[in-house]
């Protein structure tokens, strides 16, 4: 698992450019992250969003729990855990499309199992159905990043090229990814939305409630996150046909939304 977390942890800085969640304002007090492995749990794993201390560790940190019987050669929950850190340290919005769906997107990296996905939606019942998912929203990431980056990167540094586990296989196996450079642009536009959010209802910037978090009703605001992203990163004149038609959608779902 540390191996695995090591391996992780170079992936999301230097490959997709993220800042490390001990660097961001967020977590600006917390000195470092703590994993903990749970005797009564053999599989899966958590990612807690607060800054703390606790009885064996009086320095603030953050955490996450992993099962203390994953197998990280055949498991990448490890990594799918800290890639929530690196979430909740750029941004507030925790729904499950987001959230878990490009958590379960950065596996891929490590597995190597990068895809074009399916087509992006086309009509607003679709892109309802991808909003309403949660991990299964990983094929809608994977195709959005797909259009901005088609002709992919297959460069990876010297150094995850030679992270191992003990049995010899590679840690990141990927070969061509797809987005990557897009992804930090996203994540700052999901961060700043929820700045915006935060002081339009007058929540403390890092304290919302878990269910506000969570709460779809926020999905417009993610949405024009990711079409303020996408249009940054990509001029109109320069979409390919599908992703034009999708950010049409987008436009026009958002419309709906400020005339209601």
């Amino acid at each position: 698992m540390k191996i695995q977390l090591k391996a992780a942890d170079v992936l999301y800085r230097e490959v997709l450019g993220l800042t490390p969640p001990l660097l961001m304002p967020r977590y600006q007090h917390a000195n470092f992250i703590m994993v903990i492995l749970r005797a009564d749990q053999s599989r899966g794993g958590q990612a807690y969003d607060e800054v703390v201390r606790s009885p064996a560790e009086a320095d603030c940190h953050i955490r996450m729990a992993l099962g203390g019987q994953v197998k990280a050669v055949e498991n990448l929950t490890p990594a799918h855990e800290l890639f929530h850190l690196y979430q909740n340290a750029h941004m507030m919005f925790k729904q499950g499309w987001v959230h878990e769906g490009l958590a379960r997107w950065s596996e891929s990296l490590l597995s190597g199992d990068t895809q074009e996905g399916h087509p992006l939606p086309a009509n607003a019942e679709v892109l309802e159905a991808v909003m309403q998912d949660s991990y299964g929203a990983a094929t809608f990431w994977q195709r959005l990043f797909y259009l901005l980056d088609s002709q992919g990167d297959s460069s990876i540094p010297k150094v995850l090229q030679e992270i191992r586990y003990h049995d010899g296989s590679q840690v990141v196996a990927v070969s061509e990814r797809y987005g990557s450079a897009f992804l930090p642009l996203l994540f700052s536009s999901l961060s700043e939305a929820g700045k915006a959010l935060a002081h339009q209802e007058q929540w403390p910037l890092y304290d919302w409630e878990e269910a506000e978090q969570r709460s779809l009703r926020h999905n417009g605001i993610i949405l024009s996150a990711v079409h303020h992203a996408v249009s940054t990163y990509m001029p109109i004149d320069d979409q390919p046909d599908e992703l034009r038609t999708f950010m049409q959608l987008i436009e026009s779902m958002i419309d709906e939304q400020t005339d209601d």
